[in-house]
């Protein structure tokens, strides 16, 4: 449990440093289409904190059903607040069930309809992969507006604070 508790932690880290960046950009450059797989930072940066909401859902056996609209994160402070608060529930979550239990199977029904089972721990890494996909596409949508991404490399999480956990 303790290098799935680091490993959330280091990808929760990694977010905060590109809203961090995000932050510095106006709402023209947050907002501009840069042509990934979402049309904007802004977009993205939505599309993250919705995805985390749904993992943390299935998580718990949730039926998770709301699909992806950028309205519903209208602002970066928004997304912000939101990550923050998202990202407190998944740590308690984590640190609240009996190590034991981390590769118990926990089913959940698809947006086709399709019931899938897998591990929590394999819930949670494929969260922290999507995660990592999402900011790579960040980094370049960044560099597309001549800004610099953060340094968001493990060991630079592991320098910063000690070793995470």
């Amino acid at each position: 449990m303790k290098l799935l508790l680091e490993q959330l932690k280091y990808n929760q880290w990694a977010v905060h440093h590109y809203i961090k960046v995000a932050e510095q950009l106006d709402l023209t450059q947050l907002k501009r289409n840069v042509n990934s797989s979402f049309s904007s930072i802004h977009e993205t940066l939505g599309h993250m904190l919705w995805v985390e909401e749904l993992w943390y859902e299935r998580w718990q056996g949730h039926l998770f059903m709301k699909t992806f609209n950028p309205a519903d994160y209208p602002t970066l402070e928004f997304i912000n607040q939101h990550l923050k608060e998202i990202h407190a529930k998944q740590i308690h979550f984590l640190e609240s069930i009996e190590p034991a239990t981390e590769n118990r199977r926990i089913s959940y029904i698809n947006f086709q309809g399709e019931t899938w089972e897998y591990g929590l721990a394999q819930m949670v890494q494929h969260l922290m992969f999507h995660s990592a996909y999402h900011r790579g596409q960040l980094a370049t949508m960044l560099r597309q507006l001549g800004k610099l991404p953060p340094k968001t490399d493990y060991l630079v999480f592991i320098d910063e604070t000690s070793a995470g956990v």
